[in-house]
C-alpha cells in the first residue's frame, strides 16, 4: 500500500473485537522507497486513525532502509484498532504487510469441584406380590416406575375370587396416598369395584388391616390415574383387592406415597413422691409440743377370746422446756 505525501500519514487495522494486542510486525516495501518508513509509531486504540490519548502508544522506532520485518511487542494493550503512524510533514507511507498477533487469553479457571450429591432417600416400596401371576406379567411390573408394563392375575378354570396385589413397604410407614394406573383400552372396565387396605402382611384385606379406600374405577378406555388418600394410616403392606368372584386384576403401576411414622414422644417423667409430712410442724401448736404415748397391745395381754378392734391414742400436752 502507498499513500500520497502529506502530514502524519497512517494505516489503521481494525480487529474483530477489542483484543489484547501482542506483537505487531511491519514488512517494509521491498524494492523502492524503503527509506520512507524511517521514524514510525504504533498505537493501540478504539477507532480508526487514532494516534493520541486515549489510545496507547505501543512503539516508537526508526526502521532502517530494509525490507524488515520490524516487530514491536504491545504487551497485551487492549484495543480494537492498531494504527501505524508516520509522524511529521511530507511523509509517504509505503508498506507491504502488517501482522497483528493477539495475546492468547488465559485458560478459564477450572470449575469448582462438584458438590457430592445428597444421598438418595430410601425406597418406599421394596417388593410386590400377586394372588396369582400369569402370562409373564409378574407383580414387580407394577412397581418398576413404568406405566407401559403390566402385572396380571390368572383366571384359570375356576372363578377367581378377590384377586389382589400387595405392595411391601420398606418399613411400617404412614401411608399418605396410593395411586393406581389402570390398564387402558377395552379392558379398563375390569378394575371396577376395588378396595385398598393398609396392613401388616401380604394379601391382607380384612381387619385388623385398615381400609383406606372402597371405590369404583371408571370404565373409560383412557382415564387418569386413581388417587386414594389414606390419611397417614400406618402399615407395612398396601393391598389392592378386586372384591367379588370371577374377577381379573391387571394394572400398569401402583405408586405409594408414605413417610416414616413420627417417633413417639418420650414418656413423661414419673411424678415426684409426695412430700413427707413435717411431724414437728403438724404437732407444734401455739409453741406447745404434744407428747405422744403409745401403749403396745399384744394378744398376751388381751382377755381370752377377745379381739382387738380399735386402739386409743392418748395425747398429753407437754410444755417446751
Amino acid at each position: 500500500m502507498l499513500t500520497n505525501a502529506g502530514d502524519n500519514q497512517w494505516l489503521s487495522i481494525e480487529l474483530r473485537s477489542e483484543t489484547s494486542v501482542g506483537v505487531v510486525t511491519i514488512h517494509n516495501r521491498r524494492r523502492y522507497d524503503r527509506e520512507r518508513l524511517a521514524n514510525y509509531q504504533i498505537w493501540v486504540g478504539s477507532s480508526s486513525g487514532q494516534y493520541d490519548a486515549p489510545a496507547q502508544l505501543c512503539a516508537e522506532a526508526t526502521a532502517p532502509a530494509k525490507n524488515g520485518p520490524f516487530a514491536s511487542d504491545c504487551d497485551g494493550m487492549r484495543g480494537s484498532h492498531v494504527t501505524v503512524l508516520l509522524p511529521g510533514s511530507n511523509r509517504v507511507l509505503a508498506l507491504s504487510e502488517v501482522y497483528v498477533a493477539a495475546v492468547p487469553s488465559p485458560p478459564p479457571p477450572p470449575p469448582p469441584p462438584a458438590l457430592p450429591s445428597p444421598p438418595s432417600p430410601p425406597p418406599v416400596v421394596t417388593s410386590a406380590e400377586l394372588s396369582s401371576s400369569c402370562w409373564g406379567s409378574p407383580a414387580s411390573n407394577c412397581i418398576d416406575g413404568k406405566t407401559n408394563t403390566m402385572c396380571h392375575t390368572c383366571t384359570g378354570s375356576a372363578p377367581m375370587i378377590n384377586p389382589w396385589l400387595s405392595v411391601q413397604l420398606a418399613a411400617t410407614m404412614s401411608v399418605n396416598t396410593v395411586t393406581i394406573f389402570n390398564r387402558a383400552g377395552n379392558n379398563a372396565y375390569k378394575l371396577g369395584h376395588h378396595q385398598i387396605w393398609i396392613g401388616s402382611t401380604s394379601g391382607q384385606y380384612a381387619e385388623p388391616a385398615l381400609l383406606c379406600a372402597d371405590q369404583t374405577a371408571p370404565s373409560d378406555w383412557y382415564s387418569p390415574p386413581l388417587v386414594a388418600s389414606c390419611g397417614g394410616m400406618a402399615g407395612s403392606y398396601v393391598t389392592v383387592v378386586l372384591v367379588g368372584s370371577n374377577r381379573l386384576l391387571h394394572l400398569m403401576e401402583v405408586i405409594v406415597d408414605a413417610d416414616m411414622p413420627s417417633p413417639l414422644p418420650p414418656p413423661a417423667p414419673p411424678a415426684p413422691p409426695p412430700n413427707a409430712p413435717d411431724v414437728t410442724q403438724a404437732l407444734s401448736i401455739r409453741r406447745k409440743v404434744l407428747q405422744l404415748t403409745f401403749t403396745h397391745l399384744t394378744a398376751s395381754n388381751l382377755p381370752r377370746g377377745s379381739r382387738l378392734r380399735s386402739a386409743i391414742l392418748k395425747v398429753t400436752p407437754h410444755s417446751t422446756p
